[in-house]
């Protein structure tokens, strides 16, 4: 349980920023075409700690049911 709210801050953390920079960027006329970077990076720093928190705690409580897979 510690580990999934660890998951969640650490997400919150990546939309807060996403918000926060977004919100800057669109101010700045000549950076709103740099809107889809951030927007990119955001969404693979979510998607990586995502595939982390899989490999690291759900595999593992999976493979008790299923050998084959660990």
């Amino acid at each position: 349980m510690r580990e999934f709210v660890l998951l969640i801050s650490q997400l919150s953390v990546i939309a807060l920023l996403q918000t926060v920079l977004t919100v800057l960027m669109k101010k700045e006329e000549n950076l709103k075409d740099h809107i889809w970077i951030i927007q990119t990076a955001c969404i693979m720093g979510s998607l990586f700690l995502l595939l982390r928190f899989l490999r690291e705690h759900l595999f593992a409580e999976v493979a008790v049911f299923l050998p084959i897979l660990y």
